[in-house]
């Protein structure tokens, strides 16, 4: 029996396990998403969420630590200055999990573990798309307006040649 048993061992042995959950880890902080079994994911999320909260906390105590953790300086650079400004305002549930079904080869249930992107952020991405639909919309309106001018000069230079 497995009482008092802690964690998951995804049956390897300690240090390809540490390996296993810190790449999957960095993996996530550089993409912002992660596609893996539930598993995985439920294993991955509580680092990750610890991670952003320490980013987010900020301090050179904190870096330090996420830097031994991580033991690469882009991941730490990417978490400080591009994930953790944007998550200031949130003071814990950094990430979600996503039901994405089960995988063809083996039947394991997947799920994608994503960053919750702030409504602020949301926003603002929603106004810089309808920026660009308008300003796509005008291009195209100029665009048929020129084409009908360019019509009517063609009938009209037809019809002086006749």
């Amino acid at each position: 029996m497995r009482h008092q048993v802690a964690g998951r061992k995804f049956n390897r042995d300690a240090n390809h396990r540490k390996s296993l959950i810190v790449n999957l880890v960095r993996g996530f902080v550089l993409s912002g998403h992660l596609t893996t079994s539930i598993a995985k994911a439920k294993t991955v999320r509580p680092i990750a969420d610890k991670m952003i909260h320490k980013a987010v906390v900020g301090g050179l105590a904190n870096k330090r630590m996420v830097h031994r953790f991580f033991g690469k300086r882009e991941v730490v650079n990417v978490l400080f200055d591009q994930i953790a400004p944007v998550m200031k305002d949130r003071t814990s549930g950094y990430t979600k999990l996503t039901n994405l079904g089960h995988r063809k080869g083996d039947d394991v249930e997947v799920v994608r573990l994503e960053l919750i992107v702030p409504m602020q952020t949301k926003v603002e991405k929603m106004a810089v798309s309808v920026v660009k639909q308008k300003s796509t919309k005008k291009s195209a309106a100029s665009v048929s307006k020129k084409t009908d001018a360019a019509k009517k000069d063609a009938s009209v230079a037809q019809k002086a040649t006749k």
